[in-house]
């Protein structure tokens, strides 16, 4: 994926904007002087941007699911030719084998609590 790595920066530069904008409104929420319309406008605009902080980490961790997928693929595939070695290449292929399979249940476990919505 060449866009990948622009994409994920804009992404993150995007979320520390959010999450900056939701600490700063954040303190106005302690303001004494505002009235209550202004006290109201705060706490909506709090309200929001910590929907949007969440709606940001939710989609790094879908797109996360598919690049996690791949990278386990790879693992299993380089598991099947370790294990065709000999010698000090088996426990390797063994560990390399259950690291795969770890990250195997964790992209279900995500794919899961995403589609019923817990993410």
């Amino acid at each position: 994926m060449p866009d990948e790595k622009p994409t994920t920066a804009v992404h993150e530069n995007t979320r520390e904007m959010v999450k900056e904008a939701r600490v700063k409104v954040g303190e106005l929420r302690d303001a004494e002087d505002l009235t209550p319309k202004q006290m109201n406008l705060v706490d909506t605009a709090y309200a929001l941007l910590v929907d949007l902080e969440d709606l940001l980490v939710l989609a790094n961790l879908k797109a996360s699911v598919e690049r996690l997928q791949d990278k386990a693929d790879q693992l299993g595939t380089i598991n099947a030719n370790l294990k065709k070695s000999v010698g000090k290449l088996k426990k390797v292929a063994k560990d390399v084998g259950d690291a795969a399979k770890a990250v195997g249940v964790l992209v279900e476990i995500v794919a899961k609590a995403s589609a019923a919505g817990l993410l």
